[in-house]
């Protein structure tokens, strides 16, 4: 363990290079000249309570553990997780923690196997600031169903063809979580969003989730694929727009069909979940679009439509 408490640690030529063999820094600011001088291909390594001021690579199925949280630095340094390899940042010690608290930094998740978790504790939210960017494929993991990250932040899901998934990630009010450039974002477990979750030429799949309450908004444009899953709980805006298609799985309410803001000339929806019609009125017309089922259930209520034969079962069979 090297003692840094209050101290800088600058690494460069006359110092030389860090292999870290599951060596601990404690304390204080880390910094190099530019030359990547902390070399975690050798071993794990932890911080404890550090504030990370260059740039870092974690590969080769490394983990760069975390203790007393992850601060950054005035150089908004970025922290690689995977190439060759996976790479890791595993929240230890059964607290929890924050990363990027009042620093800006960004973390690029390099491998389908890289992450950032919370090596599974239960009972704890962890924080990913507001001026922190976490972008590429991978996961953020809470591991345990009574624990989540807060994203302030924003969530990038942006390699095309690669998937990005999120377990227990709570998105707060300042927080965007969004996918581009054909890739894929997984939504997972229960969360909440209170601010934006969107896809742009892209998908996004709540496949993994099982419950979900969304307060903010969340937007699928531009030929997007947005497929829901899991109980819903929808407060907020839900738009599909623009030559998208939306998959409505999971269990949620007339209202909540009703609800979705759409761009009915060139969206296609479809049911493969439960639509709970109990005491109600479903009606289809040119305002809602038509309805595809793919192995979907109405359950309940009455249904209409404007006489247009809303009601496709070409695509799959329905209950």
């Amino acid at each position: 363990t090297l003692d840094n408490t209050t101290d800088i640690l600058t690494l460069d030529a006359t110092t030389g290079n860090l292999n870290f063999i599951n060596g601990t820094i404690s304390g204080g600011t880390i910094t190099d000249d530019g030359a990547g001088r902390y070399n975690f291909s050798t071993g794990n390594g932890t911080f404890d309570g550090v504030i990370v001021d260059t740039d870092l690579l974690i590969e080769n199925n490394r983990t760069l553990n975390i203790t007393n949280d992850l601060e950054f630095g005035a150089s908004a340094p970025t922290i690689t997780l995977g190439g060759t390899g996976y790479g890791r940042i595993t929240l230890l010690n059964n607290v929890s923690q924050s990363i990027g608290a009042t620093g800006t930094g960004s973390i690029i998740l390099n491998h389908a196997s890289s992450q950032v978790n919370d090596q599974g504790y239960s009972g704890h939210l962890h924080t990913i600031g507001q001026n922190v960017s976490i972008s590429g494929f991978g996961g953020v993991i809470a591991g345990a169903a009574s624990s989540f990250f807060d994203n302030l932040g924003t969530i990038t899901a942006d390699q095309s063809g690669l998937a990005l998934t999120l377990t227990r990630v709570n998105n707060d009010t300042l927080g965007t979580v969004t996918t581009i450039n054909g890739a894929t974002l997984n939504l997972a477990g229960t969360w909440i969003n209170d601010g934006l979750i969107s896809t742009n030429a892209s998908t996004l799949n709540m496949a993994g989730t099982t419950a979900w309450t969304n307060n903010g908004t969340i937007t699928a444009i531009n030929s997007s694929t947005l497929s829901t899953a899991g109980t819903w709980t929808q407060n907020g805006t839900f738009s599909i727009l623009s030559n998208s298609t939306v998959n409505l799985g999971g269990n949620f309410t007339t209202v909540e069909f009703e609800g979705l803001n759409r761009d009915v000339a060139t969206i296609t929806s479809n049911l493969s979940g439960t639509l709970d019609n109990t005491t109600d009125i479903l009606t289809l017309d040119a305002t809602t679009g038509n309805l595809n089922f793919i192995n979907g259930t109405i359950s309940g209520g009455t249904i209409t439509d404007d006489g247009a034969g809303r009601y496709n079962f070409s695509t799959g069979n329905g209950t």
